[in-house]
């Protein structure tokens, strides 16, 4: 029996190779979609976790009663430079940051002339 296995190795010797093969690519295969899932899945949810923030503080609406007025009258609503320090001395507090968000902008040449508004050349 063991002759016989043997001379079958002999003649087909590519057999084991292919099929060697086949398996070697399936695992690589299946590994990597493995990998790849996993990488997307980390892609989507990790960034949105980590700059996520446990609490946002923006100026009231100026119509409020919340004893904020802005700086130039029709203006947006401000916070003072005094509340960002606040809020970075708040205990648990690891970072704070300011983001400026500015709606219906409109660039004006000599004039005023519009040069370009928020939806496009003028």
């Amino acid at each position: 029996m063991l002759r016989t296995t043997l001379r079958g190795f002999l003649v087909h010797r590519g057999r084991p190779l292919l099929s060697g093969l086949a398996v070697l690519l399936s695992v690589a295969f299946v590994t990597g979609t493995l990998v790849l899932a996993d990488t997307t899945t980390r892609a989507a949810t990790d960034p949105a976790a980590d700059g996520a923030a446990d609490v946002t503080v923006h100026a009231p609406d100026p119509d409020s009663d919340a004893g904020l007025r802005s700086a130039a009258p029709g203006g947006p609503p401000t916070l003072s430079a005094g509340v960002l320090d606040a809020v970075r001395r708040v205990p648990g507090v690891a970072a704070a940051h300011p983001v400026i968000e500015v709606h219906n902008v409109a660039v004006v040449a000599r004039g005023d002339q519009p040069v370009l508004t928020a939806i496009g050349a003028q």
